[in-house]
């Protein structure tokens, strides 16, 4: 077992399973416990994927019934190249993908007319298609949860205070990019693609409610995961999350804070690419799609971001498992 240590922070690497535990963890680690992976998008759901919903619940509880104390899953962020979660615009935000529509027909923000039609087995998810009918679905909840006075609920308040690190770079690069027919942020205009004021801000101003909405997601989002994570607690199943280590160059983080990224702050170019050198499972190198860290510049934030992150994703799960943690060993 490796320790590796920080600040704020002391983790351990199991080198068998690639867990990372944070220290308060250790104690559950000595007890042996059976575990399953899941992805939440495996799970059965009437809207072609699985959700945080009821169907999420028959899983904890089938999982209670058969003895099993842990539930592993994928990573939750949104996934954007490839379909994949490592290649995520966000490091911080959860898929709109996951959030349950039938609980926000329970509770009044869809009503059942709005779901015709987008009905679709998760046992073949069709991410075109929910690229293309999600976002809408759930522009209607976010209409009726503004007419319901929603957006000075005390609740949404303090979520967007309590998430402020990332929630609003989050939200007004999904704004922008859904305005740029979904381009690559270093396809915006310049001062789009690198936040120049005053320009900048105005258009941000125009495009509110936009940015509005992508905020009402991930506070939905959450409000809901945190509700299937206390049920799964309750009923003693401990969830095992699971963080990628590098972000994605189309990212709202690469766009916000370029300095902390290998890229280059005038053209928007990746100048070094994670990857792995040829090893026995593949004869030639492999290049990841992602770029690495300017290290310089978080230690000089005395890795200010690295620890919101950690802190964030440990806030979210029982135990967190870093993709890949080995990079962290050898960076440290």
């Amino acid at each position: 077992m490796l320790a590796l240590e920080g600040k704020d922070m002391l983790f351990y690497e199991s080198r068998k399973s690639g867990v990372i535990y944070m220290k308060e963890d250790i104690k559950k680690k000595e007890k042996r416990a059976a575990g399953i992976l899941l992805p939440v998008s495996n799970l059965p759901g009437p809207y072609g994927i699985g959700e945080l919903g009821k169907w999420a619940e028959y899983f904890v509880d089938w999982l209670r019934e058969g003895g099993v104390q842990s539930w592993s899953i994928l990573p939750l962020n949104p996934t954007s190249f490839g379909n994949s979660p490592y290649q995520s615009p966000s490091a911080f935000a959860g898929s709109i993908n996951y959030i349950s529509l039938e609980t926000l027909y329970a509770e009044g923000l869809l009503k059942r007319e709005d779901l015709e039609g987008i009905e679709g087995t998760a046992e073949d998810v069709d991410y075109g298609k929910l690229f293309a009918e999600r976002p809408i679905v759930l522009k209607k909840a976010f209409r009726r949860f503004v007419a319901k006075g929603g957006l000075k609920d005390n609740a949404y308040l303090q979520f967007c205070k309590s998430n402020v690190f990332w929630l609003d770079d989050y939200a007004a690069f999904m704004a922008i990019k859904e305005r740029m027919g979904y381009r690559p942020w270093w396809q915006w205009p310049q001062e789009l693609a690198y936040r120049r004021n005053p320009e900048y801000m105005s258009y941000l101003e125009q495009i509110t409610g936009d940015v509005e909405f992508w905020r009402f997601t991930q506070f939905i989002f959450f409000t809901q995961w945190s509700k299937l994570k206390k049920y799964a607690n309750d009923r003693g199943v401990m969830i095992i999350g699971d963080m990628p280590f590098y972000v994605a160059p189309d990212s709202a983080d690469v766009w916000g804070r370029k300095e902390l990224f290998a890229v280059n702050p005038e053209t928007g170019r990746i100048e070094m690419w994670a990857g792995v050198p040829a090893d026995m499972f593949s004869d030639h190198d492999r290049n990841w799609g992602n770029p690495v860290y300017r290290w310089e510049n978080h230690k000089g934030e005395d890795y200010k971001w690295f620890r919101e992150r950690i802190s964030i994703c440990g806030s979210m799960y029982d135990t967190l498992r870093i993709d890949h943690v080995i990079a962290i060993k050898r960076y440290f």
